[in-house]
C-alpha cells in the first residue's frame, strides 16, 4: 500500500509546486517595485515612485488582512510606507504623509525613520510618533543581556523604546542567570522606567587538565574536552601559574552555567586512568564570576593485550589502524574503549567495542562470524511514518550489537528499498539483483529487511533474510507494543540454532505414584539413561517433580545425573550443552538460511577435525532443507568422521544417503542406509536427540525394493560356455 500512498504525496506535491511558484514570484515583483520607488525618489519624481507604491502597499495590506504576511513581507511594507510618506510629505501633501506616518508608528512603535535626514521632514515624524506613544526607559543588569518586548527580541543594551498606549511586558534573560519579566501600562506622553537586575543561578567553572583530549563529563552528560591551552588566556596562564603548573602544558575544559550544588564529575582520556569527584557549586551573586578549579593531571595506564581468533592467522585491527595477525600479543597497550575488527580473507569478520580495563592481561577472543546488512522497515496504511522511524531506528542501533552476527547498516538514498523485499509486484529475481549488489557493495553475507503492520490494534513486525547464494528468505515476525521494541524480534534471528540444554535432550514428565521425574527419552550414550528411567538428583540435588528438576537444570550446565534404571541407581554426567550446532529437521522456524550462513562460516573457520565435522554436516543438514542435495553431498565428501562416538561414519552415512536418494541414486544409499539402522548410538546431532537408527529403517522401509540381478555366465536364464 505504501506506493500508491507515495504516488498520492508526489502529485500533491506537483499541484503545490504552481501555487509556491506564484507566491514567491509575488514577492519578487514586489522587492522589484520597491526598488523602482527608490529609484524615483533619488530622482526626485515623486510621483512616480507613490506610483509604484500604492499597488505594493495594497498588496501587502490585503496579505496582512489575511493572516499570511511574513516577518520579510512586513519589513518591506514598513519601509514602503515610510518612503510614500516622504513622498507624498515632499508633494505638499501632509495628511497623506501623517497616515503613513501613522500606520507605520502602529506596526512598529520603535522603527528607526532614516530615509531622510531633511530636519523638517524627521521633526514631523516624531511628533506623530509622541502623539501616539509613550517611552519605556529600560536600566538592566548585567548590561549584555538580552532583552524581549512583548515577545520581539530588541537585542542588548537597549536604553528606551517607544511603545503604544497599553499593557506591554519586558522580558530579559541571560545564560547564568534566571530569567524576569515585568509587565506595566504606558499612556500616551508618559515615561515608565523599568529596572532589572537579573539574579545568578548558575556558574561557569572552568576545568585545568592534563593530558590535551580529556574529556569532561557532569552528571553523566559530556560537557566538552580538552582543547585550549591555558596559555591562551591571561587569566587562566595566571592561574595556572599560581597553581605551580605550566600554562602551555595544561589543557581548559569549560563547564559552562551548572547550578548550584554537588555535581559528580568524571575525567575520561584514552590511555589515562579515570578520575572522577564530586564537586560544590556555589553561586558568586554578587559578580557571577567564573570558578576555576586546580590544574588535574590524569595517570597513564596501559595493559598487555591479547587477541586470539577462530579461525587463528586473521588480521587485527585496533581503532582503524592494522596490529599483526592472531594470536597477537600487545605489550603497553591502552586501557579504556576502543574499536577492533578481527577478519581474514573469504573467512567472515569479529567487530566489537571493548573497553580495556587495569588487568594484567586483557583477553580477547574473537569467532568470526557472518555479516548481516540492515536495508530498513517498510509499513502498511496504518503504521504511521513516525511509527515506522521509529521501529527503523531501533533496529539500526541493535544491530551492531547481536550475539551471532555481525550488523551493519544500509547507508542508501532510496526510501522505498524496503518495500522491493515485501512488494508482491517485485518479482525474486529482481529482488535477488537487489541483494547480489548491496551486499557486494556493504561486504555483507546476508540482507535483513522488516514491515510494519497493524491488525486489530495489534502491531506486528515481520523481519526478511536474503541470502545472495540462496533463491527465497527466511522470515520471522512477532508482535511488539511499541515500534521501540522491535530488536524483540530481532532476538529470532540472532539466537542459536539449537537449544542444547539439558531440559531439552532430557525431556521430563511427572506420572502419578512416581516418586521422581520420568525421562520420555534416552540419549545415545550407553551409560547414560533411557526412555522410562527415573530422574533422582540433578548436581546433588535431589528432584521429585519436573519443576525441582528444571530448578536444578538451571543451577548447573553440566549437572552429574543420578537416575533409576530398572531399580539400579546410577550417576551420569551430562557434557552436551553447547556441542552441536545441527538442525537436521524442525520446519521454517529455524531459518535454513541462517544455518547456512553459519555452518559455511564455521566451514571456513574450523581448524580441528571435530570442528570440521560438525560444521560440514550443519552445512548439509541446512543445503538438504533447503533443497540443494548436490551441495549437501559437497559438504559430505571430505569427511573423515571416527568409527564411534554419537558423530560417527553411520551419521555421515546416513547424510550422504538421504542425498543420494534425493538425487535420485536409491542403490547408492542402501548399503550406507543398512549400517546405520544397525549403530543404535549414532546420532546427527551427537547428543541423542536425533538417533540415526530409527531414521535409517524408515528410509529403507521407504526404498523401492532391489532391481534383480543381471543373469551371469552359470545362472538360470544365463549363457552357457561353448561346448557345454
Amino acid at each position: 500500500m505504501r506506493r500508491p500512498v507515495l504516488a498520492l504525496m508526489f502529485l500533491l506535491g506537483l499541484a503545490a509546486l504552481p501555487r509556491a511558484q506564484v507566491v514567491m514570484e509575488e514577492i519578487g515583483a514586489l522587492q522589484e517595485s520597491f526598488n523602482a520607488a527608490q529609484q524615483a525618489y533619488q530622482a526626485v519624481q515623486f510621483p512616480k515612485a507613490v506610483e509604484s507604491l500604492n499597488s505594493l502597499i495594497d498588496t501587502l495590506t490585503r496579505w496582512e488582512q489575511a493572516g499570511r504576511l511574513q516577518p520579510s513581507d512586513e519589513a518591506l511594507l514598513e519601509r514602503a510606507l515610510e518612503l510614500r510618506g516622504i513622498c507624498a510629505f515632499n508633494l505638499g501633501k501632509t495628511d497623506l504623509a501623517r497616515q503613513d506616518w501613522t500606520r507605520l508608528i502602529q506596526l512598529r512603535p520603535d522603527y528607526p525613520f532614516s530615509m531622510t535626514k531633511t530636519p523638517k521632514i524627521v521633526r514631523q515624524f516624531e511628533e506623530i510618533r509622541s502623539s501616539l506613544t509613550g517611552v519605556l526607559n529600560l536600566s538592566v543588569q548585567p548590561a549584555d543581556s538580552q532583552i524581549y518586548l512583548d515577545g520581539r527580541p530588541l537585542g542588548t543594551a537597549v536604553a528606551s523604546i517607544p511603545v503604544l498606549k497599553g499593557m506591554h511586558v519586558v522580558k530579559v534573560s541571560r545564560p547564568g542567570y534566571a530569567t524576569q519579566e515585568r509587565e506595566m501600562t504606558v499612556d500616551v506622553g508618559s515615561l515608565v522606567a523599568v529596572d532589572v537586575s537579573l539574579i545568578p543561578n548558575a556558574r561557569t567553572i572552568y576545568f585545568f587538565v592534563q593530558p590535551e583530549g580529556t574529556q569532561l563529563l557532569v552528571d553523566g552528560k559530556p560537557l566538552g574536552r580538552a582543547e585550549r591551552p591555558a596559555s591562551s588566556r591571561d587569566d587562566w596562564a595566571k592561574f595556572v601559574q599560581e597553581s605551580g603548573s605550566i600554562p602551555a602544558q595544561v589543557y581548559v575544559i569549560p563547564a559552562l552555567y551548572l547550578p548550584p550544588g554537588d555535581h559528580r564529575v568524571t575525567l575520561v582520556c584514552p590511555c589515562f586512568r579515570q578520575r572522577e569527584f564530586v564537586l560544590t557549586v556555589s553561586l558568586d551573586k554578587a559578580n557571577n564570576s567564573a570558578g576555576f578549579v586546580k590544574p588535574i593531571v590524569l595517570d597513564r595506564r596501559t595493559v598487555n593485550l591479547e587477541v586470539i581468533s577462530h579461525p587463528s592467522g586473521s588480521e587485527v585491527t585496533i581503532d582503524g589502524q592494522v596490529a599483526g595477525t592472531t594470536p597477537l600479543r600487545l605489550s603497553d597497550f591502552c586501557i579504556g574503549p576502543h574499536q577492533i575488527l578481527v577478519q581474514k580473507a573469504n573467512v567472515g569478520l569479529y567487530r566489537a567495542s571493548i573497553n580495556v580495563n587495569e588487568v594484567p592481561l586483557f583477553k580477547v577472543d574473537a569467532t568470526l562470524r557472518p555479516t548481516l546488512l540492515w536495508a530498513g522497515v517498510t509499513r502498511d496504511q496504518d503504521i504511521t511514518a513516525y511509527q515506522q522511524q521509529e521501529a527503523d531506528d531501533a533496529m539500526a542501533a541493535a544491530m551492531p550489537d547481536m550475539d551471532h552476527f555481525n550488523g551493519t547498516v544500509a547507508d542508501e538514498k532510496n526510501p522505498s528499498l524496503p518495500d522491493t523485499f515485501f512488494t508482491p509486484g517485485v518479482g525474486a529475481q529482481d529482488q535477488a539483483a537487489t541483494v547480489r549488489a548491496l551486499c557486494e557493495k556493504y561486504r555483507c553475507q546476508g540482507l535483513l529487511a522488516g514491515k510494519l503492520t497493524a491488525e486489530s490494534g495489534t502491531m506486528t513486525l515481520a523481519l526478511r533474510l536474503f541470502v545472495p547464494e540462496l533463491p527465497g528468505y527466511d522470515e520471522v515476525q512477532g508482535a511488539i507494543n511499541d515500534p521501540a521494541e522491535a530488536l524483540k524480534v530481532l532476538d529470532l534471528v540472532d539466537r542459536p540454532l539449537t537449544d542444547n540444554t539439558l531440559e531439552r535432550v532430557l525431556p521430563l514428565a511427572d506420572f502419578p505414584g512416581v516418586k521422581g521425574p520420568v525421562l520420555m527419552r534416552g540419549v545415545s550414550d550407553p551409560a547414560g539413561p533411557s526412555a522410562g528411567d527415573i530422574l533422582l538428583a540433578v548436581g546433588g540435588v535431589p528432584v521429585t517433580t519436573v519443576a525441582s528438576a528444571r530448578a536444578a537444570f538451571a543451577a548447573s550446565d553440566t549437572p552429574a545425573l543420578k537416575f533409576s534404571h530398572r531399580g539400579e541407581e546410577k550417576v551420569w554426567y551430562f557434557k552436551g550443552a553447547g556441542t552441536s550446532e545441527l538442525v537436521p529437521y524442525g520446519g521454517e522456524r529455524y531459518g535454513y538460511r541462517r544455518q547456512w550462513l553459519k555452518a559455511r562460516q564455521d566451514v571456513l573457520g574450523s581448524e580441528t577435525a571435530r570442528e570440521q565435522l560438525v560444521a560440514r554436516l550443519s552445512l548439509a543438514c541446512a543445503n538438504l532443507n533447503l533443497g540443494r542435495p548436490v551441495d549437501a553431498l559437497a559438504a559430505l565428501e571430505p569427511l573423515q568422521p571416527p568409527a564411534t562416538g554419537p558423530l560417527n561414519k553411520n551419521s555421515v552415512g546416513y547424510l550422504r544417503a538421504v542425498t543420494l536418494v534425493q538425487l535420485g541414486r536409491p542403490e547408492e544409499a542402501r548399503s550406507d542406509l543398512r549400517a546405520a539402522a544397525q549403530d543404535e548410538s549414532a546420532s546427527l546431532d551427537g547428543l541423542g536427540a536425533f538417533l540415526v537408527a530409527p531414521l535409517a529403517s524408515d528410509l529403507l522401509r521407504q526404498l523401492p525394493p532391489p532391481p534383480p540381478p543381471v543373469p551371469g555366465p552359470g545362472m538360470p536364464g544365463g549363457n552357457s560356455a561353448p561346448g557345454h
